[in-house]
């Protein structure tokens, strides 16, 4: 068995750490595009060579195979990586990764910073199908989702890496080691999954040679729940607005299409009625509908932020406040009168229930002018944002069949590396979750000021 990062054969199982000499035996094709396929060289704990043979099979019918084994996750080596996938006059097209966990990292450590790097730089599809090792084909057929575990390694921390695709192409099998030996577990390819994986393949190099006059795209828009109310509806977005920057961008891009202005979009789907039927809304959780449909989301800014300050019935109760803290010194007869005027406000803004005649007391104040002043001074959403030249480059980035690299969603008061936007959207970096140990030393700190 090797060590560290190699070329190898899944047929004849031989292996090479030249290059050159790899290609001498595939007789690499000036023709064809070059896809990196990715997988591990060995058959322990699960045995995924049956599936990396179908995989490689269906991809050779068309591409060269640039055949990279790793001998585990953490492989350190990644300059070697980098070497393998920018040989000299070669240009990989897309890469393939069989592999659960991120690129270059694993369960026991590893460098997945330095492998995004090297995904950044050589700017193609990145794919990760994968193998359900606890599932057989019979269950595979009956089963509503991924196992917990599964879902971890074979989809979230892939997709922290900007991998796409992420569907099973294998499940656990059986086959007979040798002719007459006995009857051993191994991963089993899915025929129909593979094909669909070519297929997805060749849509995305597509896109990296057609001109983008020549590509056909569908822009869909939320109504849901259905009406007029909720036409173009998209979270702090001003979605008509945004529309519109998106046609500009797509024609300064040279896409075929036409500007329309943010007003006559929404004259077009609001008075005109051009919206589709409810049934046609997908769910509104981005990473479900993201997952479901195999997209890459794009995020966008929320808004700029303001303080709230007060206005209304809360904005009279601080007045009067003001003047009963006024009258104190002023005019004490007027006090009685200001107190339960202030009890019948605070019942008005939800924060105290009084009866009728009933006063409030000097700690009702207090807590009155505490939730005041954290109403006034809380953070709200200044408007709604209009996509941004940025995020339309992410967008066009993508639509080249190129690499969109990862950005997390979240606060951007509280995480501020949210930004830049305009990168491929996924939930959030399970390396951001407190330690049990920071947990405790959390909940002790919070009990302490309690």
């Amino acid at each position: 068995m090797e060590y560290g990062i190699y070329l190898k054969d899944p047929f004849s199982l031989e292996t090479w750490d030249n290059p050159s000499k790899f290609w001498k035996q595939k007789k690499y094709d000036r023709k064809r595009e070059t896809i990196a396929l990715l997988f591990y060289g060995h058959s322990y704990p699960n045995d995924f060579l049956p599936v990396v043979q179908a995989v490689a099979e269906k991809m050779g019918e068309k591409y060269n195979i640039l055949l990279v084994a790793f001998s585990q996750n953490e492989d350190g080596d990644l300059k070697k990586l980098k070497a393998f996938l920018n040989q000299p006059g070669i240009t990989v097209s897309a890469v393939i990764s069989l592999m659960p966990f991120r690129l270059g990292a694993g369960p026991m450590g590893g460098d997945a910073d330095q492998a995004v790097e090297i995904l950044k730089e050589l700017d193609v599809p990145y794919l990760k199908p994968f193998c359900l090792t606890r599932v057989s084909g019979e269950e595979w057929q009956m089963a509503d989702g991924v196992n917990p575990g599964e879902f971890l390694i074979s989809i979230l921390l892939p997709e922290l890496d900007g991998g796409t695709l992420t569907f099973p192409v294998g499940v656990m099998g059986n086959r007979t080691h040798g002719e007459k030996g006995p009857l051993l577990p191994c991963m089993v390819p899915i025929p129909e999954r593979i094909q669909a994986l070519d297929g997805r393949l060749s849509g995305l190099l597509a896109l990296q040679k057609k001109k983008n006059s020549e590509k056909h795209l569908a822009i869909v828009f939320y109504n849901y729940p259905p009406g007029e109310s909720n036409v173009f509806g998209g979270a702090f977005l001003d979605t008509f607005a945004s529309a519109a920057e998106l046609l500009k961008g797509l024609k300064e891009a040279g896409y075929d299409t036409e500007e329309r202005s943010g007003e006559e979009l929404q004259e077009l789907f609001v008075t005109g009625g051009h919206c589709n039927l409810p049934q046609w809304c997908e769910e509104a959780e981005a990473m479900i509908a993201k997952r479901r449909s195999l997209a890459t989301l794009i995020s966008y800014r929320a808004p700029e932020l303001k303080k709230s300050d007060l206005y209304g019935d809360f904005q009279e109760l601080k007045e009067m406040i003001g003047e009963y803290r006024e009258s104190l010194q002023s005019a004490p007869e007027r006090c009685g009168d200001l107190l339960e005027n202030i009890g019948v406000q605070s019942g008005k803004c939800g924060f105290l229930k009084r009866n009728a005649g009933e006063s409030c007391s000097e700690k009702d104040l207090d807590f009155l002018e505490e939730q005041l002043y954290e109403y006034e001074n809380s953070l709200i959403t200044d408007g709604l944002h209009k996509i941004s030249q940025e995020e339309i480059s992410g967008l066009l980035h993508g639509l080249n069949g190129r690499y969109v690299p990862v950005g997390t969603a979240g606060d951007v008061v509280k995480n501020p590396d949210i930004l830049p936007s305009g990168r491929n959207l996924v939930q959030f970096d399970p390396r951001l979750i407190p330690t049990r140990t920071a947990w405790e030393r959390g909940q002790k700190a919070g009990r302490n000021h309690t």
